[in-house]
């Protein structure tokens, strides 16, 4: 939220002056402005330490802001607390005005547990289980239950 405008803050409300404070930074990149949902959000809501480390950054922090990991994908929309499409597109024709680009990531295995591909193609994943963690626990990743 920005503190200025005493409202919740979607990409629509940016103000032109932070538009151009982040010009002259060199920031071009949004990260984590995908849907997240509930499962990831609990997880990310009762871990102790992120807990911790996001109160160090933002000291007035409320339940409500803490989202959900930005890695959890559960859907490749706008997540619903930016705005829509349409905002994300205006908001890259300011960036454009400024000489700037939009870069968005699009990494398929950061998927949230309550993807539907997570149920709907479970063929997508590579599978493995208890043992296949146990022997290259570095390596193997299990499907979310």
């Amino acid at each position: 939220m920005f503190q200025a405008l005493n409202k919740r803050s979607t990409l629509d409300v940016i103000p032109d002056a932070e538009m151009d404070r982040l010009a002259a930074l060199g920031f071009d990149w949004l990260l984590s402005v995908w849907q997240t949902g509930p499962a990831t959000q609990a997880v990310s809501r009762s871990n102790a330490g992120w807990r911790k480390e996001c109160q160090e950054t933002l000291p007035e922090l409320r339940e409500e802001d803490i989202a959900s990991s930005g890695f959890a994908i559960q859907d490749y929309t706008v997540h619903r607390d930016l705005g829509v499409a349409a905002v994300l597109a205006v908001l890259r024709q300011r960036l454009q005005q400024r000489g700037q680009k939009l870069m968005l990531d699009f990494v398929p295995n950061h998927m949230a547990p309550d993807h539907p591909w997570v149920d709907e193609h479970p063929d997508y994943f590579v599978q493995g289980g208890e043992s296949d963690l146990a022997h290259a626990p570095a390596t193997t990743s299990k499907r979310a239950s």
